[in-house]
C-alpha cells in the first residue's frame, strides 16, 4: 500500500516532466520561427541582389548600345580629326567625344501636327480611327546599313488588338543586340509600349502623345530609358529617339531608317 508521501514525489515528478516536455516543444517552436525567419530574411537578400544585379546590366547594356551609336554615326575621320585637334591643344576637345550627349546633335524638326489628346485641326476620319490604326505609318522593314554594321526595325500591321515588332542592332565589332517590342491597348485603355531587350522581363511606356506621324511614349519610372518617340519625315524616312538619365546624365540615342521596297 503507497504512502502518502510517495503518491506525493510520483505527482511532483509528473508535472515536472510535462514542464520539461513543455519547454522542449516552446524551445523547438521558437528555434523553428527562427530558423523560417532568417531563412526569409536570407531569400528577400538574395532577391535584393539579383534585381541589382539585373539592374546594373541594364545599364551596363544601355552605355554600351550608347557608345556602338555613337560610334556608328561619326564621320570616318572624325577620330583623325579629334587626334589633331587633341595634339594641337584644342580646349574644346581635350576631354574628347565621350562627354556629349546624343542631344548635342542635330536632328530634323518633328512633324508639326497636334497631339490626339488635344483638340486640333485633324481630319473627321482620323478623328474617327482607333488610335493603334492611326499608327499605320510604322508598319514595315525600316532598316539603315553601314556594311555589314547598322540597324533594322520590322513592324506588323495591328491586328487582334497589337502590333509587334522587332529590333536589331550590329555594332561595328559585330556584337549583335535585339528587342522585342509590341504596342497594344491595355483593357480597351490607352496604348502602351512594350520592350523586351535581348528577350529580358518587359518594360511598359504608356501613351504621352500621339499626332498624325509621330508617336511618343514614356514611363517617368524607368530611367534609362524614360520616352520614346517616332516619327516618320516628309522624305519617308522612318526616326526613333530614346531619351533618359544614365548614372545620372541625360542621355539620348537616335536611329533614322529607310524604308525597304
Amino acid at each position: 500500500m503507497n504512502q502518502p508521501g510517495q503518491t506525493h514525489g510520483s505527482a511532483v515528478i509528473a508535472v515536472a516532466l510535462v514542464m520539461m516536455l513543455l519547454i522542449v516543444v516552446l524551445a523547438g517552436g521558437g528555434l523553428f520561427f527562427l530558423f523560417q525567419t532568417q531563412r526569409a530574411q536570407q531569400f528577400a537578400a538574395l532577391e535584393r541582389a539579383l534585381q541589382a544585379e539585373q539592374m546594373a546590366m541594364e545599364r551596363a547594356e544601355a552605355a554600351q548600345r550608347l557608345a556602338e551609336a555613337r560610334a556608328q554615326s561619326r564621320p570616318p575621320d572624325a577620330d583623325r580629326e579629334m587626334d589633331s585637334q587633341t595634339e594641337q591643344g584644342d580646349p574644346s576637345r581635350a576631354d574628347g567625344e565621350s562627354t556629349a550627349t546624343a542631344t548635342a546633335e542635330p536632328q530634323e524638326p518633328l512633324p508639326t501636327s497636334r497631339p490626339a489628346h488635344t483638340s486640333g485641326n485633324t481630319s473627321a476620319g482620323s478623328a474617327l480611327e482607333s488610335p493603334l490604326a492611326r499608327l499605320h505609318w510604322l508598319v514595315g522593314h525600316w532598316q539603315r546599313l553601314d556594311g555589314p554594321a547598322g540597324s533594322e526595325e520590322h513592324w506588323l500591321a495591328a491586328r487582334g488588338g497589337m502590333m509587334l515588332g522587332v529590333n536589331r542592332s550590329v555594332s561595328t565589332r559585330g556584337k549583335t543586340s535585339y528587342e522585342y517590342l509590341r504596342i497594344e491597348a491595355s483593357d480597351g485603355g490607352p496604348l502602351v509600349y512594350v520592350a523586351s531587350p535581348m528577350g529580358r522581363s518587359a518594360t511598359e511606356f504608356p501613351l504621352l502623345e500621339l499626332g498624325e506621324r509621330r508617336v511618343t511614349f514614356e514611363n517617368p519610372m524607368h530611367d534609362f530609358p524614360r520616352r520614346i518617340r517616332y516619327w516618320l519625315d516628309e522624305a519617308g524616312r522612318l526616326h526613333a529617339r530614346i531619351e533618359g538619365e544614365l548614372n545620372d546624365e541625360a542621355q539620348a540615342m537616335e536611329w533614322t531608317w529607310d524604308a525597304v521596297r
